[in-house]
């Protein structure tokens, strides 16, 4: 689904500075599946992901993140290829979800819960994710204007911790409704918890060789 040699470059604007993330993909193999190999650059992380072909499922991901003062680097991996319900997608980190939704099944939109690895299925658990359709629109962006659709990530909590409901930020992803729904904004944190707010726009995307 997702173009061998992809490049793309996205705009990412905070409340203070405008920076540059660059994405490229290359098809490789993984455990002896094939696979998608992405790695993100921008100025706050460097990102690389292993990720299933067959259901874009993630197997692995290495982040350095960058705070200026120090790196840390985090290696998450998935040892077996779990089970999931047809209403569930995995991601190993929050940095995987964009690339995870590219499968999103856009011809039958529906609401998917988001599962962690760590995460234990327990129905009396307080917060949980997922993605919801939103709409279909045209946006204008500084490549032109593209027909995209638009999903949002809501949490759900339950017992005390419904009270801060409201505290958490709005996220959105709108993708391209052409294959191979190519991202094209993002707007909303940095992750769950992230207090920082940014707006990621693609500005540049071409297929090399």
């Amino acid at each position: 689904m997702i173009p061998d040699h992809e490049h793309v470059q996205y705009t990412i604007r905070s409340a203070d500075k405008v920076s540059t993330l660059i994405l490229n993909v290359e098809h490789g193999t993984i455990r002896g599946h094939q696979s998608y190999s992405i790695s993100t650059i921008s100025d706050s992380q460097n990102m690389s992901l292993e990720i299933l072909r067959d259901g874009l499922l993630p197997l692995k991901n290495v982040r350095l993140q960058k705070d200026g003062r120090s790196d840390f680097l985090t290696t998450s991996e998935i040892g077996a290829i779990p089970v999931l319900y047809d209403d569930e997608i995995l991601i190993v980190d929050f940095n995987d979800l964009s690339h995870v939704l590219r499968g999103y099944p856009f011809d039958h939109p529906r609401t998917l819960g988001i599962v962690f690895p760590y995460q234990v299925r327990d129905e009396k658990r307080k917060m949980s994710f997922m993605i919801k359709y939103v709409k279909s629109e045209t946006i204008n962006l500084q490549g032109g204007s593209y027909n995209s659709y638009k999903l949002q990530l809501a949490a759900q909590l339950s017992g005390g911790l419904s009270v801060f409901s409201g505290m958490i930020p709005k996220t959105y992803f709108w993708y391209s409704q052409e294959a191979p729904h190519t991202l094209l904004r993002y707007e909303g944190g940095t992750g769950p918890g992230g207090d920082e707010e940014i707006i990621m726009e693609m500005v540049h995307y071409r297929i090399d060789g």
